[in-house]
């Protein structure tokens, strides 16, 4: 007999020395919201000279395993801990030696596998990715101020801001003027006139990106980018109008 083959005897002999014969239960507890107990992943099937030998002590099917215990929410593991190698079927186990499952595999104590996702949980990976994706986003992705900011750097959307200005306080002052005031006890005159006063606007808005878009393309900007940058640059200056109004109302 070769050496070889009286070690693999002896190691079977100590598999089936510890073996329990009576299966301790992996059982899974799961409420609503929290979810914990033990899992137990599949690794290998039996080796097929022991695996004849080895469901007579367990149980006809069993395969080689990795037990381990798990909290999470809702079905999502969170935590995992206290992994063991083991024999199983169903969710019946029988522990095992790392020696013992590394003679099993085939494969040596020091590179004997672990499932997945008991190194990586996987609600603290989606976690983990989801915080590094927001980190990334909040890197690469700017907001609009952040955009609008770094478009005034150049000279050009300087320009086309200030002669949009221009033309926004222009339409507004040729306005006609509105009889709001003459019919002020007329509450239905009053919201028509109010209605008119909001067009006006609109179109002193629209007047004054179209001036500050031509002006862009006259500097060699294509038309669909000065557009859209003078009407990033027409949100930010509404949106700073209305902070300092707000800011001197309750100043």
């Amino acid at each position: 007999m070769s050496v070889q083959s009286l070690k693999s005897r002896l190691v079977l002999l100590a598999v089936l020395g510890t073996l329990s014969l009576l299966p301790a239960r992996a059982e899974a507890k799961v409420p609503f919201l929290i979810t914990y107990g033990d899992s137990i992943s599949q690794l290998a099937p039996l080796p097929s000279d022991k695996k004849g030998t080895l469901e007579k002590l367990t149980k006809p099917g069993a395969e080689v395993g990795y037990k381990y215990s798990y909290f999470g929410l809702f079905f999502l593991d969170l935590w995992t801990w206290g992994g063991e190698y083991c024999l199983f079927e169903g969710k019946s186990f029988w522990s095992l030696k790392p020696e013992q499952a590394a003679d099993l595999l085939s494969v040596p104590v020091e590179k004997l596998p672990k499932p997945f996702f008991y190194r990586f949980p996987s609600l603290l990976s989606l976690l983990v990715l989801g915080i590094l994706a927001l980190v990334i986003i909040g890197r690469f992705v700017k907001s609009d101020e952040e955009e609008a900011a770094e478009l005034l750097k150049d000279e050009r959307y300087r320009e086309a801001l200030d002669l949009a200005r221009k033309k926004y306080e222009e339409q507004l002052a040729a306005a006609p003027a509105s009889d709001g005031e003459k019919a002020s006890d007329q509450p239905a005159e009053a919201s028509e006139e109010k209605s008119e006063d909001e067009d006006a606007t609109g179109s002193a808005l629209l007047a004054a990106v179209g001036v500050g878009e031509s002006h862009l393309i006259s500097k060699g900007i294509k038309a669909e980018d000065a557009k859209a940058k003078m009407l990033l640059l027409a949100r930010i200056e509404i949106l700073r109008k209305k902070q300092e109004a707000t800011a001197s109302s309750t100043g």
